[in-house]
């Protein structure tokens, strides 16, 4: 299977539903963003969203089935089914959201970088437009940083970010830095943007390094 088969299901997925108003407000925490949201007319723009906030991947089969539990409230159909899938659904993804932060690393979560997760979604809606800075402190390549740019969109700062620490977390930078510490990682990635309020609110949200 391609993108373009994924693209296909889009297309051929579109026609069926029968409430995007229902079907957007259900991804609203996933998509993060009320002014995002108002802005969304169509399935197609929806999924393109969703792409970006990493919900679904167009080149990658095993995530397809994360739009069926949606499209089957609002299609009356899957979108996808594989031949052999464990998939989330909106809804499970949203109820990952673990708060506050720390109890995240308190209790040694295996994923620290969940894309739904509390560090995930601090660090997206709030480092903005130093996302290239923390990138590269980050050790994320510069060419994987423009490619970043170009299928996010100079303007996503959130869907930047979140992009940026999906490479990390794929590319395992850290294992040869910190002995896979992720949270150490990312806080010395944070002190190169001299940025001091995001320091102590990530401090606070640890519990480390104070």
């Amino acid at each position: 299977m391609t993108t373009a088969d994924f693209k296909n299901c889009v297309e051929l997925m579109a026609p069926h539903i029968r409430d995007i108003a229902g079907m957007v407000k259900s991804c609203e925490k996933v998509i993060a963003s009320k002014r995002r949201c108002s802005l969304i007319q169509n399935f197609q723009e929806l999924v393109m969203i969703l792409v970006r906030r990493l919900f679904v991947d167009p080149d990658d089969e095993s995530t397809w089935a994360n739009l069926n539990d949606l499209c089957i409230k609002y299609g009356g159909q899957p979108f996808y089914t594989p031949k052999s899938s464990t998939h989330l659904s909106a809804q499970n993804l949203q109820q990952q959201r673990v708060s506050p932060l720390h109890s995240n690393v308190s209790h040694g979560a295996p994923d620290l970088l969940d894309p739904n997760g509390d560090i995930v979604n601090y660090l997206s809606e709030n480092i903005r437009y130093s996302w290239r800075n923390f990138a590269r402190g980050l050790k994320v390549k510069g060419g994987t940083i423009d490619k970043i740019e170009m299928t996010c969109g100079s303007d996503d700062h959130e869907a930047c970010m979140r992009a940026v620490l999906a490479d990390y977390k794929k590319n395992k930078k850290w294992a040869s830095e910190s002995n896979g510490d992720v949270l150490k990682d990312i806080y010395q990635a944070l002190t190169l943007l001299q940025k001091e309020y995001l320091l102590k609110e990530f401090q606070r949200l640890t519990g480390r390094f104070s």
